[in-house]
Formats: C-alpha cells, sequence, structure tokens
C-alpha cells in the first residue's frame, strides 16, 4: 500500500518522498495506457466505517493507498477536534485521489470529442477552399465576360445600323428581358444550391457529434 502525505506520496514505512513519475499529457493513448495499468478500479475513498483517515481502497476491496494529515497543515487540537466529530481531516484529498482515474479518463474522452469537432471543421474548411476557383481563375472568368460585352456592343451597333432605331429598341428590350430571366433563374438555383450544401454540413456535423 502507498501512503501519501499531503506533501507528496511516500512508499510505505518511508519519510523520503518516492520520484514522481514523468506523464506525456500531450501523448494521449500513452496516457490511457498508464491509466489502463493502475490497480483495478473503482477506487473508493473509506467505503467501510472502520477505514482510517485518509484510506483508498481500490476495486477489490483492498488498501491501495492512505493520505496522512500533514502535521504542517493540521496541529493536535485541529486532529482532536476531527476525532471528536469523526470527521476525516484529509478527506478532501484522499477523495480526489480517489476519484482522478476517472476524473482523467473523462477529460481524455473530451479532449478526443473536440479534437475530431475540430477536425470535422478544418475538412469542411478545406473543401470550400478546393471548391472557390483561384484569384487567376476569377480573374480570367471576368476579362472573358468583359470581352463577351465588347462584343455584344460592337453587334448591336451593326444590327442597328441595318435595322434602324425603333428595330434596335424592340431588339434590345427583347435581349434585357431575356437576359433578367437568365439572372434570375441563375439566382435561385444558386441558393437553392447553397442551402443544400449548408444542410448536409449541419448534417455531418451532428454526425460527428
Amino acid at each position: 500500500m502507498t501512503i501519501a502525505n499531503e506533501g507528496g506520496l511516500d512508499t510505505q514505512g518511508s519519510d523520503r518522498p518516492s520520484p514522481t513519475p514523468t506523464w506525456q499529457t500531450n501523448d494521449r493513448d500513452a496516457l490511457r495506457a498508464r491509466l489502463a495499468a493502475l490497480p483495478i478500479g473503482p477506487w473508493r475513498y473509506r467505503p467501510h466505517a472502520f477505514d482510517d483517515w485518509g484510506l483508498v481502497r481500490d476495486g477489490l476491496d483492498q488498501p491501495l493507498l492512505s493520505v496522512r494529515a500533514s502535521r504542517t497543515r493540521f496541529s493536535e487540537a485541529d486532529l482532536n477536534v476531527h476525532r471528536v466529530a469523526k470527521t476525516d481531516p484529509v478527506e478532501d484529498v484522499a477523495s480526489f485521489c480517489a476519484a482522478a482515474p476517472d476524473l482523467v479518463v473523462d477529460l481524455l474522452d473530451q479532449i478526443d470529442a473536440l479534437t475530431a469537432r475540430l477536425s470535422s471543421y478544418e475538412a469542411s474548411d478545406n473543401a470550400e477552399d478546393a471548391s472557390t476557383p483561384p484569384l487567376g481563375a476569377r480573374v480570367g472568368l471576368w476579362t472573358t465576360i468583359a470581352l463577351v460585352c465588347l462584343a455584344w456592343v460592337g453587334v448591336l451597333g451593326w444590327i442597328a445600323q441595318h435595322i434602324g432605331v425603333d428595330g434596335f429598341r424592340k431588339l434590345a428590350i427583347a435581349i434585357v428581358g431575356v437576359s433578367l430571366c437568365f439572372v434570375a433563374c441563375h439566382a435561385v438555383w444558386t441558393n437553392i444550391s447553397a442551402g443544400r450544401a449548408l444542410a448536409k454540413m449541419r448534417r455531418d456535423h451532428r454526425d460527428a457529434d
């Protein structure tokens, strides 16, 4: 059984603190392996009425560790008060030691869940970036549109010279009407596509959660 002073963990019967093990908190798999190698749980703080102060038992109901009341924290008068009240002066430390493995496992689970959610967001951002045309492609597209517009101006000017002003006015009205219909249909289709993509992203995030 390990005896723990509030100043540090001691091996049983020794007054010298034992070396503190190195825990690599950035390696969650290794940390889970270290937790799995601990004595069987759940650890329980003073499950029996006859247990001494600070006693923690393992899942087999065997004494696992004991927390001693430090004389630098408690005077003899303080300890007498706890004896009369039948309370444990080191309950806060011992109960935390008993709950520590489960608390660490819960914390690791939350970290894994947050990491998975962050990876999902990053994947969505990368997919959105990949679907967005690069700057060069966008500039080339606008250049093409400008050239087409100039070509249309030239064509319309040639038509105006041959069919007269009235005919040109009717043709221009027809072209504007068709163009507006095309723009409206394109806007509706773009909104529908964006709504579908947003709904799919939300479903993916809910599945990841």
